[in-house]
């Protein structure tokens, strides 16, 4: 069974992560939607399996073992994933791609459970554009 509010604490931190522009290039090396963000449960103990994930549930059931199978959440209608994204998009695109699934998903799972409290009702909703216009 999947726990969508830890789902969606998730997908809101990765969303605040992004806004405030957690993802920005900082060396040579581009960095990893989901994988490099702190909430990324295998970055902060290495022992841990993407199975124990709550964003597992996003993830088609043939691809949940795989080691990295954030990259394999359908981002859109098409099907694009990052994994796809990372072999023949860019940058912007792949995190165009992604806001656009945060949001959708938040929204998919507000709408599911109407006794979480939204995005917007936390007050981060304004902050988050604030911010990221600096």
């Amino acid at each position: 069974m999947f726990d969508d509010k830890k789902a969606l604490n998730i997908l809101k931190t990765q969303l605040i992560f992004l806004r405030l522009r957690g993802y920005s290039p900082r060396c040579a090396l581009p960095e990893l939607f989901f994988e490099d963000s702190p909430s990324c449960i295998k970055r902060n103990c290495p022992t841990r399996t993407c199975s124990d994930c709550p964003l597992i549930q996003f993830v088609p059931p043939e691809r949940r073992s795989e080691k990295a199978a954030c990259r394999h959440i359908a981002l859109d209608e098409t099907g694009m994933t990052l994994d796809r994204l990372y072999q023949c998009g860019n940058r912007q695109e792949t995190e165009e791609a992604v806001e656009t699934w945060l949001h959708a998903t938040i929204d998919r799972l507000e709408e599911k459970h109407p006794n979480m409290l939204p995005l917007n009702a936390l007050g981060l909703g304004t902050s988050i554009n604030e911010l990221a216009k600096t």
